[in-house]
């Protein structure tokens, strides 16, 4: 067993079984990870409150043999609390490979729910992960002022071809 103790921030919780969780933690030290968190939904657990989608906590995990992580301790210190947060937090977790640190997107990460949520959030998101650029043009009339991006189809927008083509706002990130 290897021990690990990084920051990370919670991108989703997923209940196991009666009183168990699967954590998404996007880490400054391990990337995005998945992690199973023993007993946090009983009413006395001391994790669950540090582990809820949007908090930024120091957190030591446990690597077992093979098997992935397990959370063993987390103490949140920050809290992300705009609406939208969640859409953030579901892109990142699409978006960003398992288990590839990157401390570029970390801290874009980190400063987008710390200090807000801007305008080019997604954008910079985007060209960190090696997705756009200046030459990346409209997927469907080449038009280079891009303003949605689709993460299912992997693909650019203009606003004219993002509205023409009837998409919805919950299927795309405007950019």
């Amino acid at each position: 067993m290897i021990e690990h103790y990084t920051k990370g921030v919670v991108l989703a919780r997923e209940p196991r079984g009666e009183l168990d969780a699967t954590i998404v933690l996007y880490t400054k030290d391990l990337g995005k990870i998945l992690a199973f968190a023993k007993s946090i939904r009983k009413i006395t657990s001391k994790l669950s409150g540090h582990l809820v989608p949007g908090k930024i906590a120091d957190i030591r995990v446990v690597e077992n043999n093979g098997s992935g992580y397990q959370v063993v301790d987390a103490l949140s210190f920050t809290s992300a609390s705009t609406p939208e947060v969640p859409r953030l937090l579901s892109f990142i977790d699409r978006m960003s490979p398992s288990g590839v640190q990157d401390l570029q997107l970390w801290y874009e990460i980190e400063n987008s729910l710390q200090y807000g949520i801007t305008g080019d959030t997604y954008r910079k998101l985007l060209l960190i992960m090696g997705l756009g650029g200046e030459e990346i043009g409209c997927e469907k009339c080449g038009n280079l002022k891009i303003a949605y991006f689709l993460p299912l189809d992997v693909i650019f927008l203009c606003a004219e071809c993002f509205k023409r083509l009837g998409i919805e706002e919950k299927d795309g990130f405007q950019i």
